[in-house]
């Protein structure tokens, strides 16, 4: 037992002593560490923001929700219309219109706004983007924009970042890329993360929180699971910035903190904390009552440090939203 205790020592002392050897320049000060290696639950970590009790226009179990604040967006793969929640007036805002003609969209599976009224929508089916602005009660299309793709990938999220689109798909053969770049005039500018394998399933496991796209490696939808456990964090101009082995091959989310310093690794079972760089912090328990796909059908909220979980009350197609924050004590930028 006493070897067992001088390890651990050693290993924090170790770990300490690298602080400020960041690409980034974050420091990771030995009480940040001391706080998450306290915790034991992975619930421990979530600080409630705000909670609310919402009606949708359908059942959305097994289905997703992202935060784009004040606004909750529902995405799904059928040809439903698609709808904003305002959060401010409890009030649902139908976004265009369902089907293949100018402007419409047979669902989207992405948004990213531009500005706190205009946002882009990805119309997947049909490979193209719609612009949209938001007039009072009403989601008007603007502007239909025609994606041109290698290799006939489908895209399957798109990000806006100082100009720039971010489309990021989820499968393809191998030599395609699963990051490509387009400027306002939607000129391909970059594209990164080459695919050694094929990808043969849509899991969307990524986040893009600040100047930093984070996600998973490929996913063998045949074998029902990644073909490596890495976690790889690019920047915004396709530099690879860490790539994190997190031995595990059924990674269901990934989120990080508050900071932006530490990156949670969620499986059915437990969640690995580690820093930027890939060191391993700590391991906690992972609580069921989150995981549980039965219950929750929201992940992390894009582009914000929004965590969503959402639970089926007793009346149809009305649940209960919880939004967190994941929040470090004493952590600092």
């Amino acid at each position: 037992m006493r070897s067992r205790v001088w390890i651990y020592i050693l290993a924090a002392f170790v770990f300490v002593s690298c602080k400020g050897q960041s690409k980034r320049g974050l420091e990771y000060p030995q009480s940040e560490i001391e706080n998450i290696r306290e915790k034991t639950n992975y619930k421990e970590f979530l600080k409630l923001k705000t909670s609310l009790t919402v009606e949708l226009n359908e059942a959305v179990a097994a289905m997703m929700i992202y935060s784009y604040p004040p606004f909750l967006f529902t995405r799904n793969y059928r040809s439903l219309p698609q709808y904003l929640y305002d959060t401010r007036n409890n009030k649902m805002i139908q976004i265009g219109d369902v089907g293949k003609g100018p402007g419409e969209y047979k669902h989207l599976s992405s948004i990213a706004f531009v500005s706190p009224n205009e946002f882009y929508g990805l119309a997947r089916g049909l490979k193209r983007i719609n612009k949209y602005k938001i007039k009072e009660d009403k989601v008007i299309c603007e502007d239909v924009i025609n994606l041109n793709t290698e290799y006939d990938v489908w895209y399957d999220e798109i990000y806006y970042k100082n100009g720039n689109i971010y489309c990021n798909s989820f499968s393809g053969p191998a030599g395609t890329y699963q990051i490509v770049v387009y400027d306002s005039e939607m000129n391909i500018i970059n594209k990164f993360h080459k695919r050694s394998v094929k990808s043969s399933g849509v899991v969307p496991v990524s986040l893009f929180y600040k100047d930093m796209i984070i996600f998973l490696s490929e996913y063998n939808f045949d074998q029902k699971q990644h073909h490596d456990s890495f976690v790889y964090i690019y920047s915004l101009n396709g530099d690879l910035l860490s790539k994190i082995d997190a031995h595990e091959h059924n990674i269901r989310e990934l989120l990080i903190d508050k900071t932006g310093k530490y990156i949670f690794v969620v499986t059915e079972k437990q969640v690995k904390i580690f820093t930027l760089e890939g060191d391993l912090v700590h391991k906690v328990k992972m609580d069921s009552e989150l995981y549980n796909p039965a219950l929750r059908f929201m992940r992390t909220g894009k582009q914000y440090d929004d965590i969503i979980y959402g639970f089926q009350t007793d009346k149809p197609n009305v649940y209960k939203i919880n939004i967190y924050s994941c929040e470090i004590e004493g952590a600092t930028e």
